[in-house]
């Protein structure tokens, strides 16, 4: 699919674009439509940058980066909820400092006393 050059695009230059993944970006199968992908990639040819939002880590985004061929092209990823920025193309990395381990220790022994469910995710994944 081939963009079309729009009159209103002659009078704002788009810098960037930013995606949910989980109910925006993603079917309900969890997958890129192929038009959609290919307008994200035109997208960034023409030199928009394309970042991707996420609750998810980052290894869990790495299928999705590669389809969009965002390394090639200079994109971000923002996962864990913007605890972790990447530039994808330098592979650079920066990372929020998050909660103290005592706290989450803390946090974590209040679940188990009161008997709720707690889920902690780290780049290793969900624990």
């Amino acid at each position: 699919m081939k963009l079309q050059p729009r009159n209103y695009m002659n009078k704002i230059e788009i810098k960037a674009v930013v995606c949910d993944l989980d109910g925006t970006l993603l079917t309900s199968k969890k997958k890129i439509l192929n038009e959609t992908k290919s307008v994200l990639i035109e997208l960034q040819e023409r030199g928009v940058k394309l970042i991707l939002a996420s609750s998810r880590s980052l290894f869990m985004l790495e299928e999705i980066i590669d389809a969009l061929q965002m390394k090639q092209h200079n994109g971000y990823a923002v996962c864990q909820n913007g605890l972790v920025t990447v530039d994808l193309g330098k592979n650079e990395i920066q990372e929020s400092p998050g909660i103290s381990d005592k706290l989450a220790l803390e946090i974590f022994d209040y679940f188990k006393t009161h008997r709720h469910l707690g889920v902690f995710e780290s780049e290793r994944g969900y624990q």
